[in-house]
């Protein structure tokens, strides 16, 4: 009976002690759980993280293996891939590194084709893509960019010899959604070969808009892989097995698609070769047709030029023989003025003799009036008068003289009015000549204006073609050095290529698992070090929490030594007075570890995930 009731006692003075001092209670717990909770959260952090990693590549179908080649993938060679064992499904994909304008800056970004089964993108605001021109965005990079759905972002090459088309159809993509690839798992995308030497982020695009005659990637699940999960030696081992024989089959393939690319070369050489001696062939026709083009050309200046030369000696003779009938005309008009002055002059000497003979004839009729009168006078006639009438007879000879006389002047008068007509006659038909030499003269001044005219025309039009043809010749034999250049180039062209494809070497495939993912490798090394840090770190906690709870229990001890001894005076035994403050200190350590691995393992994964 007195045991039970020390035993009583005992527990409630415990129970007691901690009712009262419930602050140094809790103080304990709480360290406790505060170490627990950090041992926990973080030794669940690395398998959490893993399995988080694990369970977002098997919702997205992410690729255990990929294959790259130094000379593309065809569609038999993911046929091929697909076919061997531990191959579950395989697929061709495209990818290529661009810039993009993003303001009034460049920044390279990796395209990717939309995927069909494998490499899925998640995407977190908008819809997928449905037709060509649109994109979805990597989050990130918009968030950064402050990019939107809704805008168009604006592609370019990045290598100075290639242009966007031979890789795109479209250089201009609308963003149609915001997603996240499980390809980059930090924030990291990686480097490229323009720009700045690191990518910013990606774009999906449909896989109908690249334009290439190859894959550049091949995306490969493994059989059962799946089910492991990744990052364990099990799923290593699946994988491993799986690229061992793809390593095995690349050789096969690598050859096959070095055959492809000397065969594809050698007809292409043969096509220009073919093509090269038709055009050649063409050019040469061409060339022949502008020579006899020429040469007629020539011909027909040689024509023109004797034409010309012909025109020039006619309008010489023509100009000779107006300068000759303009001294004619000039002499017959100077024998017309003379010929007019002398018959003015005849003229007016016979108009002189005529008044003259009037004058004489008037004298002479008065003289015979004056005989008549006398003769009268006597009574006789003209044929009785003789010399015996004296003065009379005299008076009458002398008429008869001036008669005589008289009559002669009429005759020199009537001889020089026939010679003064005849000369105006003369002169009116020297007129008459005169004019119509005028006339004939400049008739024929218009005709030789209008022959230098037109011979000017000739001459010109002989310099126009002179220098046409020259021209043309020029041209002919730009084209033709010209045509024989592109020939040689052609040629040499053919024969580089010939010599290129004997340089051509097999190509390369690079068989690359998860662990060849910058991303997925760094990923699992911050697990492994959260994990390191899990085996260490938390120790400090409970090193600093054991100290804190043996200062606080050992004053707590030296607090109640008076009690103590009352209790040993009582009969309480060592073992039952140290339980009191070993169940005190293991209430306080039991709950202060429930509470801290489930707040541990509840919070710090989230935070740290």
């Amino acid at each position: 009976m007195v045991g039970d009731r020390m035993k009583n006692a005992l527990r409630t003075e415990w129970m007691r002690e901690i009712r009262y001092s419930i602050p140094r209670f809790l103080s304990i717990l709480f360290l406790v759980a505060l170490g627990v909770a950090f041992f926990a959260g973080i030794r669940a952090t690395e398998p959490d993280m893993r399995a988080t990693v694990d369970r977002q590549y098997d919702d997205e179908e992410f690729m255990d293996i990929r294959i790259l080649s130094t000379q593309g993938l065809t569609e038999q060679d993911v046929a091929a891939v697909e076919e061997l064992d531990g191959v579950k499904k395989a697929e061709g994909t495209y990818s290529k590194d661009v810039l993009c304008d993003i303001g009034q800056s460049e920044a390279a970004i990796k395209v990717y084709a939309k995927p069909k089964d494998i490499n899925q993108v998640h995407i977190e605001d908008g819809r997928d893509v449905k037709k060509s021109g649109e994109c979805l965005v990597d989050a990130r990079f918009a968030q950064e960019n402050e990019v939107k759905i809704g805008d168009t972002l604006t592609l370019k090459s990045g290598e100075e010899d290639e242009k966007l088309k031979d890789s795109l159809k479209k250089k201009r993509y609308k963003i149609v959604g915001l997603a996240n690839y499980n390809y980059y798992l930090t924030r990291d995308r990686g480097t490229t070969t323009i720009g700045n030497g690191k990518v910013e982020g990606f774009l999906v695009v449909p896989k109908a808009d690249f334009q290439m005659d190859v894959y550049t990637d091949m995306l490969v699940l493994a059989e059962g892989a799946k089910e492991l999960t990744t990052y364990t030696d099990d799923y290593e081992d699946k994988v491993a097995a799986v690229v061992d024989n793809i390593e095995e089959k690349k050789g096969e393939r690598e050859q096959i698609r070095y055959k492809e690319i000397v065969n594809e070369a050698r007809e292409e050489i043969a096509d220009a070769e073919k093509e090269y001696r038709k055009e050649k062939k063409k050019a040469l026709r061409e060339l022949k047709k502008a020579k006899n083009k020429l040469e007629d050309a020539k011909s027909e200046l040689d024509r023109a030029k004797k034409k010309l030369r012909n025109a020039k000696a006619e309008l010489d003779s023509a100009q000779s023989r107006i300068n000759s009938g303009q001294r004619d005309y000039e002499n017959g008009m100077a024998q017309v003025s003379s010929g007019q002055k002398q018959y003015e002059k005849g003229l007016s000497q016979y108009q002189k003799g005529v008044k003259e003979y009037e004058k004489q004839k008037e004298q002479l009729d008065q003289a015979k009036q004056a005989l008549d009168q006398a003769i009268a006078s006597y009574g006789i006639t003209y044929e009785q008068l003789d010399e015996s009438y004296g003065e009379l007879y005299t008076q009458y000879q002398q008429y008869l003289a001036g008669a005589k006389q008289l009559e002669k002047a009429k005759a020199t008068l009537d001889a020089n009015k026939q010679k003064l007509n005849a000369t105006r006659q003369k002169l009116s038909r020297s007129r008459s000549q005169l004019k119509e030499a005028k006339n004939t003269l400049a008739s024929s001044r218009a005709k030789l204006k209008q022959g230098k005219r037109e011979y000017q025309k000739g001459v010109s039009e002989l310099e126009s073609g002179r220098k046409k043809y020259q021209k043309g010749l020029s041209q002919y034999k730009k084209e033709e050095k010209k045509a024989q250049k592109e020939f040689k180039k052609a040629e040499q062209e053919i024969a580089d290529a010939k010599e290129e494809v004997k340089k051509i070497k097999k190509g390369k495939w690079y068989v690359l698992d998860r662990n060849k993912i910058q991303s997925y490798v760094e990923f699992g090394q911050d697990a492994e070090r959260i994990g390191a840090i899990g085996k260490v770190f938390p120790l400090i906690f409970f090193l600093v929490a054991a100290m804190v709870s043996l200062t606080t229990m050992t004053r707590m001890v030296e607090k109640e030594r008076t009690q103590l001894g009352t209790m040993k005076a009582l009969g309480y035994s060592k073992m039952q007075i140290a339980g009191k403050y070993l169940i005190y200190a293991a209430l306080a350590t039991i709950f202060g570890s429930i509470l801290g691995a489930l707040a541990g393992e509840w919070i710090l994964p989230n935070i740290i995930i």
